[in-house]
């Protein structure tokens, strides 16, 4: 994280303690880790932290290592965290106010207060791909005859395209038709009817990483549209 980053001062600081404190837990002796602390000095540098900055932290941190403070005892106290956008510096003031509020109409609960900052490189720009309908797996989806609007609905744990060439009789290797292709309900419609499709007739209604939860979204989607060319409409019971 730079130094110059729309980010509260308190997660700068943590950086550096963190890091502060990897290195008092490894090194086992005061030069190795006086080393080190050469070195995140060089390192906080390069990323735009003043020195007094890091060597702020590292005094207090010391401190807290070699003079713990004395805890008084008191009640524990059920802790809520809430999380606040971060506008800069007002939002401390804000925070300051919440908490006044809260310890006021509350005292039995310890709040934390986080900000969170939705705006960064990836809110503006979206950088990835989307994965293209026919390389997607493990869906539910519908045909629907562009001749008579009869309508079929299936499920496949690979990828989409592979299913439609099923449907269509091809090879997924080759696409070229199969001597012997398995059954197909939509083909079976097509050849009877001479109704021809294409891919285009084919969408995705549902998708899920779980098997269980493919064939549960199977069902519901065939008994709520009740497709023509599925051999039975009513859901089926369902085994791991």
């Amino acid at each position: 994280m730079n130094f110059l980053s729309f980010s509260p001062m308190k997660y700068k600081i943590n950086s550096i303690a963190t890091l502060i404190n990897r290195a008092f837990n490894i090194c086992s002796t005061w030069m190795q880790f006086d080393k080190e602390m050469k070195f995140l000095v060089d390192y906080f540098n390069n990323n735009g932290y003043p020195d007094n900055v890091f060597y702020k932290t590292l005094r207090s941190f010391l401190d807290n290592k070699l003079c713990p403070p004395t805890k008084i005892q008191t009640a524990p106290k059920e802790t809520k965290y809430i999380k606040l956008p971060y506008l800069g510096h007002i939002s401390f003031t804000i925070r300051k106010q919440l908490r006044e509020i809260l310890k006021h109409s509350f005292p039995q609960i310890k709040f934390n207060i986080v900000f969170v900052n939705s705006y960064n490189i990836n809110s503006f720009f979206k950088m990835k791909m989307l994965l293209p309908s026919e390389l997607c797996s493990n869906i539910v989806y519908i045909f629907n005859c562009p001749r008579c609007n009869a309508r079929y609905i299936g499920s496949s744990t690979r990828w989409f395209k592979h299913r439609i060439l099923e449907h269509m009789g091809k090879s997924i290797r080759t696409s070229l038709p199969l001597s012997r292709p398995s059954f197909s309900a939509i083909r079976h419609h097509s050849q009877t009817e001479d109704h021809p499709f294409t891919h285009s007739d084919f969408k995705i209604l549902s998708s899920t990483p779980n098997r269980l939860d493919l064939l549960i979204l199977e069902s519901l989607h065939t008994h709520k549209m009740k497709p023509e060319l599925n051999a039975n409409t009513a859901i089926q019971l369902l085994t791991v």
